[in-house]
């Protein structure tokens, strides 16, 4: 968040205000959840950093690190080989690093 504030404050307030102030502090999923779900959707895109960042936050939360690979296992055969390859290493890298 720094980082973004620092270069786009605009878009830093904007991400605060609706991605957390708005989508994540929705009622339906616990905070947990959400960031595991999160984690599959940004593992399936492709989004390295933004994974990075929300398995960090799914940590947190009270995830756990096999949840996050359990995560990875079960959308494994529907994303592409690469970005999968990429999920799996940031989990290794970034994961612990709550």
């Amino acid at each position: 968040r720094n980082s973004l504030q620092r270069y786009a404050p605009d878009f830093a307030h904007w991400i605060e205000a609706h991605a957390y102030g708005r989508v994540l502090a929705r009622p339906g999923l616990e905070p947990r959840r959400r960031e595991i779900f999160a984690c599959a959707c940004l593992a399936a895109l492709g989004q390295e950093q933004q994974l990075a960042s929300h398995a960090r936050g799914a940590l947190r939360l009270g995830a756990t690190e096999s949840e996050l690979h359990d995560m990875l296992d079960i959308i494994a055969e529907r994303i592409d080989r690469d970005h999968l390859l990429f999920a799996r290493e940031i989990l290794e890298r970034f994961a612990g690093k709550s």
